[in-house]
């Protein structure tokens, strides 16, 4: 049943950024993925529950770290390997977060 799935994924791994998570998946294993709020403000803050107050914040403060998901999209093009290599990259960097975060800083 195709009609009623999207190949759109949004996520974030807890105790790790957005930013540094769309950066490993691109430096451990070529998958180029977007992330922060793309294109999609209201959206993403209703996701992550951020309040209209907080958003004013992260305005006005630009040294604030920004919301914001990891979002991969599948396509046609895609085979199997692509996404079991995925999936096992998020298993192992969901595994070593600590690692990760002293990697990428």
């Amino acid at each position: 049943d195709t009609d009623n799935k999207v190949s759109i994924i949004s996520f974030n791994i807890e105790g790790l950024h957005h930013q540094h998570l769309a950066q490993i998946l691109n430096d451990e294993g070529g998958i180029g993925v977007r992330n922060g709020c793309f294109c999609a403000q209201p959206y993403v803050q209703r996701l992550l529950n951020i309040s209209d107050e907080d958003m004013e914040r992260y305005k006005l403060d630009k040294d604030l770290p920004r919301p914001g998901l990891v979002r991969i999209s599948f396509g046609l093009y895609n085979n199997y390997d692509e996404i079991y290599l995925f999936a096992y990259l998020l298993n192992k960097i969901g595994r070593n977060i600590e690692y990760y975060k002293n990697k990428y800083r």
